[in-house]
């Protein structure tokens, strides 16, 4: 809202800040100030726990590009993740935070982010810059290229995702696939043709201006399982997207439902 106005603003999460009230609260890891304080007035020694180490419980990417993914334009996204991510590795002080769950059998990439939290069950993949943010599980025989998961999203069993933006709180069934090269391209190991999304009303062609795109899944969206997706789809908030759906290069309005009606796609309002 400030930056609407053209106010000049910043935003502070303050953590283990000194001064009143310092209430001790059980479990919390925000009042390690008063903790210490309480003990040293009691004489009692320090404890830190873990040997000294400190351990955030947030997603980490505070300091990093993806904190503002909300307020990017698509397109403008897409042409900039590669430069995003680039930094993001800079920044970040682990790529993997300590309290991931990873299965032996699992693939992670070298420049993959992953955030506190995440359970990444067997035989999954997360490569080629994938970002995980706080708490998602990736369910078994996944893989996730290119692309970025919001917090306690759920992956079920064998979900294959490229090129693609998942939003927080989703939760993607099994055999889930979103495609993002165009079927169309001369050349599938090479291609060049644009991805364009659809309207469902009368308004022009969005224009991701990249040739890999696969979706842009919002929050709370939830599926059933053998789904096709892409390439090229938008599904806004608190949709709802029914077995056996197979669509791409179109735009899905916020709380709609969409199932399959044979031979053709029904998109209608979701009521909530």
């Amino acid at each position: 809202m400030l930056g609407e106005a053209n106010v000049s603003h910043a935003s502070v999460r303050y953590f283990s800040v000194y001064g009143e009230p310092q209430t001790v609260k059980e479990g919390s890891h925000s009042w390690v100030v008063a903790w210490m304080a309480m003990r040293a007035k009691l004489g009692l020694p320090l404890h830190l726990n873990g040997g000294g180490r400190q351990v955030r419980d947030s997603s980490g990417l505070e300091a990093t590009g993806y904190a503002k993914i909300g307020e990017f334009e698509l397109s403008d996204f897409l042409t900039r993740w590669d430069a995003l991510h680039d930094d993001a590795l800079q920044v970040l002080p682990e790529r993997i935070h300590p309290t991931v769950q990873i299965h032996p059998t699992a693939i992670i990439g070298e420049d993959v982010i992953i955030g506190p939290g995440v359970r990444v069950h067997e035989f999954s993949t997360v490569r080629k810059r994938s970002v995980l943010g706080a708490g998602p599980s990736v369910g078994f025989g996944c893989e996730l290229t290119h692309s970025f998961v919001g917090e306690n999203t759920v992956l079920g069993h064998q979900v294959g995702i490229g090129h693609s933006i998942i939003g927080t709180g989703a939760h993607l069934s099994a055999n889930l696939v979103i495609a993002a090269i165009s079927l169309w391209n001369y050349d599938l190991r090479v291609p060049i043709k644009e991805i364009v999304l659809h309207s469902p009303v009368d308004e022009p062609p969005y224009h991701c201006t990249t040739s890999q795109f696969g979706g842009l899944i919002g929050d709370k969206v939830q599926t059933g399982s053998m789904i096709a997706l892409g390439r090229g789809i938008a599904v806004g908030r608190h949709s709802v997207i029914a077995v056996s759906v197979c669509m791409g290069s179109a735009i899905v309005p916020a709380a709609s439902v969409v199932r399959s009606s044979s031979p053709e796609v029904v998109i209608e309002t979701r009521r909530i």
